[in-house]
Protein backbone atom coordinates (compact mmCIF):
# COMPACT_ATOMS: atom_id res chain seq x y z
CA UNK A 1 0.00 0.00 0.00
CA UNK A 2 1.19 3.58 -0.62
CA UNK A 3 2.67 5.27 2.28
CA UNK A 4 0.57 6.04 5.24
CA UNK A 5 -2.12 3.98 4.00
CA UNK A 6 -3.26 1.15 6.19
CA UNK A 7 -5.48 -1.56 4.47
CA UNK A 8 -8.63 -1.24 7.11
CA UNK A 9 -10.37 -3.99 5.50
CA UNK A 10 -9.22 -7.81 5.18
CA UNK A 11 -11.26 -9.90 2.34
CA UNK A 12 -10.52 -13.38 3.41
CA UNK A 13 -11.19 -16.33 0.39
CA UNK A 14 -13.05 -19.24 2.16
CA UNK A 15 -13.15 -20.99 -0.87
CA UNK A 16 -9.39 -20.95 -1.16
CA UNK A 17 -9.11 -21.28 2.40
CA UNK A 18 -10.99 -24.45 2.53
CA UNK A 19 -9.45 -26.55 -0.71
CA UNK A 20 -5.59 -25.74 0.90
CA UNK A 21 -5.77 -26.75 4.33
CA UNK A 22 -1.66 -25.73 4.71
CA UNK A 23 -2.92 -22.10 4.56
CA UNK A 24 -4.63 -20.32 7.84
CA UNK A 25 -6.41 -17.09 8.17
CA UNK A 26 -3.30 -15.20 8.33
CA UNK A 27 -1.74 -16.22 5.41
CA UNK A 28 -5.47 -15.45 3.26
CA UNK A 29 -5.06 -12.11 5.02
CA UNK A 30 -1.57 -11.26 3.37
CA UNK A 31 -2.75 -12.96 0.06
CA UNK A 32 -5.78 -10.26 -0.13
CA UNK A 33 -2.98 -8.08 0.77
CA UNK A 34 -0.47 -8.87 -2.19
CA UNK A 35 -3.92 -9.08 -4.30
CA UNK A 36 -4.81 -5.43 -3.46
CA UNK A 37 -0.70 -3.96 -4.32
CA UNK A 38 -1.19 -6.08 -7.61
CA UNK A 39 -3.73 -4.38 -8.63
CA UNK A 40 -2.51 -1.16 -7.92
CA UNK A 41 -2.40 1.58 -10.24
CA UNK A 42 -0.95 3.94 -8.07
CA UNK A 43 2.32 5.53 -9.86
CA UNK A 44 4.68 5.06 -7.36
CA UNK A 45 3.80 0.93 -7.20
CA UNK A 46 3.54 0.82 -10.72
CA UNK A 47 7.29 2.09 -10.76
CA UNK A 48 8.86 -0.80 -8.59
CA UNK A 49 7.55 -3.08 -10.47
CA UNK A 50 9.95 -5.94 -12.43
CA UNK A 51 8.83 -8.07 -15.37
CA UNK A 52 4.71 -7.41 -14.15
CA UNK A 53 5.64 -8.78 -10.92
CA UNK A 54 4.48 -6.23 -7.52
CA UNK A 55 7.50 -5.81 -5.27
CA UNK A 56 5.79 -6.45 -1.41
CA UNK A 57 7.74 -4.36 1.26
CA UNK A 58 7.76 -6.49 3.94
CA UNK A 59 8.42 -3.61 6.44
CA UNK A 60 5.09 -2.10 4.93
CA UNK A 61 3.28 -5.02 4.80
CA UNK A 62 3.83 -5.25 8.34
CA UNK A 63 2.49 -1.53 9.43
CA UNK A 64 -0.63 -1.79 6.80
CA UNK A 65 -1.68 -5.13 8.24
CA UNK A 66 -1.60 -4.37 12.48
CA UNK A 67 -4.21 -6.90 13.39
CA UNK A 68 -1.91 -9.57 11.95
CA UNK A 69 0.39 -8.60 14.74
CA UNK A 70 3.16 -9.68 12.93
CA UNK A 71 6.47 -8.79 14.78
CA UNK A 72 9.01 -9.48 12.24
CA UNK A 73 10.10 -9.73 8.10
CA UNK A 74 11.26 -13.18 8.86
CA UNK A 75 7.59 -14.75 9.96
CA UNK A 76 6.22 -13.03 6.26
CA UNK A 77 8.73 -15.49 4.55
CA UNK A 78 7.46 -19.25 4.84
CA UNK A 79 3.70 -17.59 4.00
CA UNK A 80 4.54 -16.24 0.40
CA UNK A 81 6.82 -19.41 0.34
CA UNK A 82 3.26 -21.48 0.78
CA UNK A 83 1.38 -19.13 -1.53
CA UNK A 84 4.38 -19.99 -4.01
CA UNK A 85 4.59 -23.44 -3.49
CA UNK A 86 0.32 -23.80 -4.23
CA UNK A 87 1.00 -21.52 -7.53
CA UNK A 88 -1.39 -18.89 -6.25
CA UNK A 89 1.50 -16.80 -6.98
CA UNK A 90 4.54 -16.37 -8.52
CA UNK A 91 7.80 -14.96 -7.01
CA UNK A 92 10.94 -13.25 -8.12
CA UNK A 93 13.17 -12.69 -5.83
CA UNK A 94 16.24 -9.66 -6.69
CA UNK A 95 18.90 -7.78 -5.39
CA UNK A 96 18.88 -4.36 -5.23
CA UNK A 97 21.47 -1.98 -3.64
CA UNK A 98 22.46 -4.87 -1.43
CA UNK A 99 18.84 -5.68 -0.25
CA UNK A 100 16.49 -8.61 -1.45
CA UNK A 101 13.03 -7.50 -2.89
CA UNK A 102 10.32 -9.82 -2.93
CA UNK A 103 8.02 -9.17 -6.00
CA UNK A 104 5.17 -11.00 -7.19
CA UNK A 105 2.44 -11.52 -9.30
CA UNK A 106 -1.23 -13.09 -9.03
CA UNK A 107 -0.95 -16.59 -10.97
CA UNK A 108 -4.42 -17.38 -13.36
CA UNK A 109 -5.12 -20.41 -10.87
CA UNK A 110 -5.62 -17.39 -8.01
CA UNK A 111 -7.67 -15.12 -10.44
CA UNK A 112 -10.33 -17.86 -11.48
CA UNK A 113 -11.27 -18.51 -7.58
CA UNK A 114 -10.37 -15.36 -5.94
CA UNK A 115 -13.58 -13.38 -7.42
CA UNK A 116 -16.96 -15.00 -7.26
CA UNK A 117 -19.20 -14.83 -10.14
CA UNK A 118 -21.66 -12.46 -8.23
CA UNK A 119 -18.88 -10.19 -6.88
CA UNK A 120 -18.74 -7.48 -9.49
CA UNK A 121 -15.04 -5.65 -10.15
CA UNK A 122 -13.48 -2.95 -11.63
CA UNK A 123 -12.13 -3.61 -15.16
CA UNK A 124 -8.02 -4.07 -14.37
CA UNK A 125 -5.76 -3.67 -17.49
CA UNK A 126 -3.34 -4.90 -15.83
CA UNK A 127 -4.52 -8.29 -15.40
CA UNK A 128 -5.50 -8.26 -19.05
CA UNK A 129 -2.17 -7.35 -20.25
CA UNK A 130 -1.05 -10.21 -18.61
CA UNK A 131 -3.48 -12.68 -19.88
CA UNK A 132 -2.53 -11.67 -23.39
CA UNK A 133 1.13 -11.52 -22.38
CA UNK A 134 0.88 -15.29 -21.00
CA UNK A 135 -1.54 -16.28 -24.23
CA UNK A 136 1.16 -14.95 -26.97
CA UNK A 137 2.42 -17.10 -29.22
CA UNK A 138 5.43 -15.04 -30.46
CA UNK A 139 8.28 -16.64 -28.94
CA UNK A 140 9.74 -14.75 -26.10
CA UNK A 141 13.42 -15.09 -27.08
CA UNK A 142 12.67 -12.62 -29.92
CA UNK A 143 11.43 -10.14 -27.57
CA UNK A 144 13.94 -7.74 -28.94
CA UNK A 145 12.71 -8.03 -32.21
CA UNK A 146 11.29 -4.70 -34.05
CA UNK A 147 8.52 -6.37 -35.28
CA UNK A 148 7.63 -8.15 -31.60
CA UNK A 149 8.03 -4.73 -29.92
CA UNK A 150 5.01 -2.84 -32.60
CA UNK A 151 2.71 -5.64 -31.93
CA UNK A 152 3.16 -4.79 -28.25
CA UNK A 153 2.93 -1.18 -28.28
CA UNK A 154 -0.20 -1.97 -30.45
CA UNK A 155 -1.85 -4.58 -27.92
CA UNK A 156 -1.01 -1.78 -25.35
CA UNK A 157 -3.19 0.85 -27.74
CA UNK A 158 -6.08 -1.87 -28.21
CA UNK A 159 -6.38 -2.13 -24.26
CA UNK A 160 -6.04 1.50 -23.45
CA UNK A 161 -8.91 2.01 -26.02
CA UNK A 162 -10.94 -0.76 -24.08
CA UNK A 163 -10.47 0.58 -20.89
CA UNK A 164 -11.88 3.97 -22.12
CA UNK A 165 -15.06 2.23 -22.76
CA UNK A 166 -14.99 0.10 -19.57
CA UNK A 167 -13.98 2.80 -17.11
CA UNK A 168 -15.85 2.94 -13.86
CA UNK A 169 -18.22 0.29 -14.74
CA UNK A 170 -18.50 -2.81 -12.51
CA UNK A 171 -17.85 -6.05 -13.94
CA UNK A 172 -19.03 -10.06 -13.07
CA UNK A 173 -16.23 -12.54 -13.10
CA UNK A 174 -17.81 -14.23 -16.25
CA UNK A 175 -17.97 -10.80 -18.00
CA UNK A 176 -14.04 -10.50 -17.47
CA UNK A 177 -13.18 -13.70 -18.47
CA UNK A 178 -14.88 -13.14 -21.39
CA UNK A 179 -13.41 -9.22 -22.03
CA UNK A 180 -9.76 -11.21 -21.48
CA UNK A 181 -10.72 -13.48 -24.87
CA UNK A 182 -12.40 -10.55 -26.97
CA UNK A 183 -8.71 -8.88 -26.25
CA UNK A 184 -6.66 -12.19 -27.23
CA UNK A 185 -8.75 -12.76 -29.93
CA UNK A 186 -8.70 -9.04 -31.81
CA UNK A 187 -5.05 -8.44 -30.93
CA UNK A 188 -3.45 -11.56 -32.87
CA UNK A 189 -1.36 -10.45 -34.77
CA UNK A 190 -0.94 -11.18 -38.73
CA UNK A 191 1.77 -13.70 -40.30
CA UNK A 192 3.91 -10.74 -41.30
CA UNK A 193 3.75 -9.38 -37.61
CA UNK A 194 3.11 -5.95 -38.88
CA UNK A 195 -0.94 -5.32 -37.88
CA UNK A 196 -3.23 -6.76 -35.25
CA UNK A 197 -6.95 -8.49 -36.56
CA UNK A 198 -8.54 -5.69 -34.92
CA UNK A 199 -6.44 -3.03 -37.35
CA UNK A 200 -7.21 -5.31 -40.40
CA UNK A 201 -10.81 -4.42 -40.28
CA UNK A 202 -12.60 -2.26 -42.65
CA UNK A 203 -14.31 -0.11 -39.50
CA UNK A 204 -14.15 -0.23 -35.76
CA UNK A 205 -15.95 0.90 -32.97
CA UNK A 206 -14.17 -0.69 -29.67
CA UNK A 207 -17.90 -0.13 -27.56
CA UNK A 208 -19.95 -1.98 -30.27
CA UNK A 209 -17.76 -4.87 -30.86
CA UNK A 210 -17.54 -5.11 -27.20
CA UNK A 211 -21.25 -5.39 -26.79
CA UNK A 212 -21.84 -7.56 -29.89
CA UNK A 213 -19.27 -9.92 -28.65
CA UNK A 214 -20.61 -9.99 -25.13
CA UNK A 215 -24.31 -10.31 -26.88
CA UNK A 216 -23.22 -13.32 -29.28
CA UNK A 217 -21.61 -15.32 -26.29
CA UNK A 218 -24.45 -14.89 -24.55
CA UNK A 219 -26.46 -16.07 -27.29
CA UNK A 220 -24.17 -19.23 -28.47
CA UNK A 221 -24.78 -20.75 -24.97
CA UNK A 222 -28.49 -20.41 -25.42
CA UNK A 223 -28.05 -21.64 -29.15
CA UNK A 224 -25.18 -24.05 -28.11
CA UNK A 225 -27.54 -25.67 -25.28
CA UNK A 226 -30.90 -25.62 -27.64
CA UNK A 227 -29.39 -26.54 -31.24
CA UNK A 228 -26.02 -28.22 -30.64
CA UNK A 229 -23.77 -25.86 -32.28
CA UNK A 230 -23.41 -23.35 -35.02
CA UNK A 231 -21.40 -20.00 -35.97
CA UNK A 232 -22.03 -16.27 -35.00
CA UNK A 233 -19.61 -13.79 -36.07
CA UNK A 234 -18.55 -10.34 -34.40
Amino acid sequence: MPKNKMKYNININQIILSQYTELDIKDMAIFDYIYTMCASVNTKIEKERYKNHTWINYDNLIKDMPALKIKSRNSITPRINKLEKIKLITVLRKMIKGHRRVFVRITTKADSVFVETNERVRFDEKRVRETVQDNNTIDNNTIDNIGTKKIQKKTEKFIILLKGELKDKMLKKSEIEEIKNFVSYWTEPNKSKTKLKWELQQTWDTKRRLNTWMSNKNNWRYFEKKKGGGILRV
